[in-house]
């Protein structure tokens, strides 16, 4: 039997009954891309905030981008889950629970997909993410590294809830949409926003690989427990190994 989301316990309501809009796959896509406009924040920190302080000395310019843009995309994500939580806003479905059935190959899925994540990006730049990051730091400014590197956790950290929060979003659009909740189409929407956007800034072999990864991030939360906590730590962990 293919699994199957556990019930909502309270089912939405049509807009004219007064109490919260009705849901549609399309008002869950508007909201996953609202959230990936969050991302946008960074953009408006490379051009108008980071010239500021450019010609502060090796590592301080750097920590300072990092610090200003985990503090603009945490505000973005704290509103927009406030939004989602709202019951009068009508997003039931974004932590909703996760899949019945299958335990075991649900949790293989997710470990494989963990796995290659990791492992693939390993196997490209031939090394852990955050040792190589603290490596760069350590040689560029080792004065201030390890206080570069605490912000560098906290820009990871603020990055990853807006990446589970399109996942989120995107995943209950396609289930309304399509059926299916072991699919990861809120994988699919993270990749067709945020990959895309990684080939236009960071070109095309990064944006292949976050493509990539945005899918299997998106198996991560569609087999998973589907909450944010819970989720943003498995993601996290994927995404900084």
């Amino acid at each position: 039997m293919a699994p199957r989301t556990s019930p909502d316990p309270s089912p939405a309501r049509t807009s004219g009954s007064g109490d919260r809009p009705a849901e549609s796959p399309v008002r869950y896509l508007i909201a996953a891309l609202y959230a990936f406009a969050v991302f946008g924040w960074e953009l408006i920190v490379v051009l108008l905030l980071d010239p500021l302080w450019r010609g502060a000395r090796p590592g301080v310019g750097t920590a300072l981008h990092w610090a200003v843009t985990a503090a603009g995309w945490a505000t973005g994500s704290i509103v927009l889950l406030r939004l989602v939580r709202d019951p009068r806003r009508g997003y039931p479905r974004a932590f909703a629970g996760d899949l019945s059935g299958r335990r075991v190959a649900r949790a293989a899925g997710i470990i494989a997909a963990a796995v290659i994540a990791v492992g693939v990006r390993a196997l490209i730049f031939q090394e852990w993410k955050l040792v190589g990051e603290y490596g760069r730091l350590a040689v560029e400014a080792p004065d201030v590294a390890p206080a570069a590197f605490a912000l560098l956790l906290a820009y990871y950290a603020s990055e990853t809830v807006v990446v589970v929060l399109v996942l989120a979003l995107g995943q209950a659009a396609g289930e309304l949409r399509f059926g299916r909740p072991a699919v990861p189409w809120g994988g699919v929407v993270l990749a067709a926003t945020w990959g895309v956007a990684h080939i236009l800034l960071q070109g095309p072999a990064a944006g292949l690989y976050a493509m990539a990864a945005a899918l299997l991030y998106g198996c991560i939360f569609s087999l998973g427990h589907r909450r944010v906590r819970s989720t943003a730590l498995l993601v996290g962990l994927t995404f900084v190994l």
